[in-house]
Parts: structure tokens; C-alpha cells; sequence
């Protein structure tokens, strides 16, 4: 564990000190502004149920559960359980980087401790998972930003690389057993409650055979 934190410390430091610059601390502050992707997100979530199909209409419902359940559900609770402190909050020195500006922080700041899990990365490695697996192999480029999100949060000094890194898996792991559930009712409750449907697209995900829809 002494190894272990010794390599979170030092990456801490080379990505929030070493490789900080100027320039890059506005683009790191809108990677970090979840809102500012949200809007967008709305936009595209109202056009592919307008403008859609069926695979489209499922994936925002699928990928708008995921990501209420996962953040109301399970990495919000988690991070009043585990209550482990932000790098500003623990660390003097930390480059704090956010909407108010730049300022170097000095330790045993006061809370809440919400390190970990991170927010952020939970929920863009989860809409990158099942992105992914509606629209393979493309989705997968989603996880581009997923990354870019992650180290923009070590970046501004919010939280530790282990977070990061444990929350992508945390992210993954929840969308995963999320998308195996919801293709199991797709599949029990669609033979009484709709049967034609189902016959068109047997699977909730996967790209229905002979047919674009």
C-alpha cells in the first residue's frame, strides 16, 4: 500500500505541477464542467428519440438509466462511505484548479471528503460503455473523452490518480452488469407485455439482422 501511494502521490504531482501550464487550465476547467457537456447531451438524447429508431430510442433510455442509477445509486453513496479527502483538501502544494481560478492549497481543509469515487469518471466511462455497445466499434471512441475528463480532474488537483483509475473500472463494471439486466427484461417482459416488437428486435442492444432500424 506504501508503493501504492507513493505512485498516486508522485503522478498527482507530475500531472498537477509538472505538466500544468496556462493555456491548458481553461480547457481543463471546461473538461471538468460536467454542466457544459450536459446541455449537449440533452440535445443529442432529443434529437435520436425525435429523429430515431428503435436501437436509438433505446439507447438513450438505456444510457440515461445507467447514468441516474450509477450516479444516484452507487458512486454518489459510495463517496460519503469511503469520505476519503480531495488532494486540496489533504495535501499542501496541490495546484487547485477550477472556475474560481488558480490557487495552491494548504492542508487539512475542512469537507465533505468526496474523492472517491469520482463523479465524473464513473459517468463517462458508464455512457462510454454502453455506447460502445450499441454502436461497436465506433462507441468506443467515447472513451477518448472519458480519459480527457479523468485527467482533468487529476489536473485541477480534485482528485487522486487511483480515484480516477478506480472509477473508470467502477464505471465500467456497474454499466456492464446494468446493460445484462436491462437485455434480460427486454427479453422476460416482452413476450406478454410486447410481443411484435420483440420479434423485430430480440435483442434491446445488439443491431437487429437485415434491418437498419
Amino acid at each position: 500500500m506504501q508503493t501504492l501511494w507513493q505512485w498516486d502521490l508522485w503522478l498527482l504531482r507530475t500531472i498537477n505541477v509538472t505538466l500544468a501550464h496556462p493555456k491548458l487550465d481553461p480547457w481543463m476547467v471546461t473538461l471538468s464542467d460536467f454542466h457544459f457537456f450536459l446541455w449537449g447531451l440533452i440535445v443529442v438524447g432529443l434529437v435520436l428519440v425525435s429523429l430515431g429508431r428503435f436501437r436509438e430510442r433505446a439507447f438513450v433510455a438505456v444510457a440515461l438509466s445507467v447514468f441516474l442509477i450509477g450516479d444516484l445509486g452507487i458512486s454518489g453513496p459510495l463517496k460519503s462511505f469511503f469520505a476519503r479527502p480531495r488532494p486540496y483538501q489533504a495535501l499542501a502544494g496541490v495546484r487547485v484548479v477550477d472556475k474560481l481560478g488558480v490557487r495552491w492549497s494548504q492542508s487539512s481543509q475542512k469537507g465533505p471528503f468526496r474523492s472517491f469515487p469520482s463523479g465524473h469518471a464513473c459517468n463517462t466511462a458508464a455512457l462510454a460503455t454502453v455506447t460502445s455497445a450499441f454502436y461497436f466499434p465506433w462507441g468506443r471512441l467515447l472513451w477518448i473523452w472519458a480519459f480527457l475528463v479523468g485527467y482533468s480532474r487529476v489536473y485541477g488537483g480534485h482528485h487522486y490518480p487511483t480515484d480516477v483509475i478506480g472509477s473508470w473500472l467502477l464505471g465500467w463494471a456497474y454499466a456492464r452488469l446494468l446493460l445484462w439486466i436491462f437485455r434480460h427484461l427486454w427479453v422476460v417482459l416482452g413476450r406478454s407485455l410486447f410481443p411484435t416488437i420483440l420479434i423485430d428486435h430480440p435483442d434491446l442492444v445488439a443491431k437487429t439482422r437485415g434491418n437498419n432500424s
